[in-house]
């Protein structure tokens, strides 16, 4: 199965602290699928480090396939909060999640993670994040974890 995606997104602070941001995405597969994937946030940076607020959530698919992630209508209401923990030049650590209610649905959708960026020296950067949560879609709930690493030399 091949796919085109197409992404946009962008976000605006204002001086008094409140950010309003947003991702947008849309997918078209080989196998007649097209789908789309909107997050809409407002939130308020408490200290410079910490922002939490509001996000909305809503994704739907022409139909549904056991092939990859494609419901038919599926949108949440959540709390996030994201904090820089350590923000220097040569190593950023960050922490976030979000907790919500799943719409149409008594299910609560979790989701958690921790990234750090390491600047061992000029031009080598070492990035890794683990991510965690659970979630519930067309009456099957399910449980993820996730972790990724990667090494990149800039010459």
């Amino acid at each position: 199965i091949n796919s085109d995606m197409y992404g946009l997104g962008g976000y605006y602070r204002t001086k008094s602290g409140v950010k309003f941001s947003s991702d947008a995405g849309y997918f078209n597969f080989s196998d007649g699928n097209n789908g789309y994937n909107l997050a809409l946030r407002l939130g308020y940076y408490f200290v410079p480090e910490l922002i939490a607020g509001y996000e909305f959530y809503n994704s739907g698919w022409k139909k549904t396939t056991p092939l990859y992630y494609s419901p038919s209508a599926f949108t949440s209401h959540n709390i996030f909060a994201d904090w820089n923990i350590v923000n220097g030049s040569s190593l950023s650590f960050s922490l976030g999640g979000l907790i919500g209610i799943i719409e149409n649905s008594s299910a609560v959708l979790r989701q958690a993670y921790a990234s750090a960026t390491w600047s061992v020296v000029s031009g080598l950067t070492v990035q890794g994040r683990i991510s965690g949560g659970g979630s519930f879609q067309n009456v099957i709930g399910y449980t993820a974890f996730g972790a990724n690493l990667a090494v990149y030399w800039n010459l």
